[in-house]
């Protein structure tokens, strides 16, 4: 008899981030131990905001951690992926401006 079918057996899948379900570090971690290869974010502001970035560099340092591991990720607002080194000063640009909208948000 064949055994259920679980998601967990499936190696390197693509996966939606939703706070809802994950957190921001639960799937950062699975991604670093090989779970992923893609993470899909609605918006670069959405990545930030979801890991509370105090700066701008902690934010590029996850996404070139991942994709030094071989991990995707894929902001739908944009259409950029972090694995496309051509869109790195546009993601860089905009990753600054999602840091100081949330540490203008944070000290109002």
């Amino acid at each position: 008899m064949a055994r259920p079918f679980r998601l967990q057996d499936i190696a390197n899948v693509s996966i939606v981030y939703d706070e809802r379900m994950n957190s921001f570090e639960e799937i950062i971690q699975n991604a670093r131990k090989g779970d992923y290869t893609k993470i899909m974010f609605a918006s670069v502001k959405q990545f930030v905001f979801a890991n509370g970035c105090p700066s701008s560099d902690e934010c590029i340092s996850i996404i070139k951690d991942l994709r030094d591991k071989g991990v995707n990720i894929h902001f739908l607002d944009y259409s950029i992926n972090s694995n496309c080194i051509e869109d790195d000063m546009k993601l860089g640009s905009l990753i600054g401006d999602a840091v100081y909208e949330l540490y203008f948000k944070k000290n109002q």
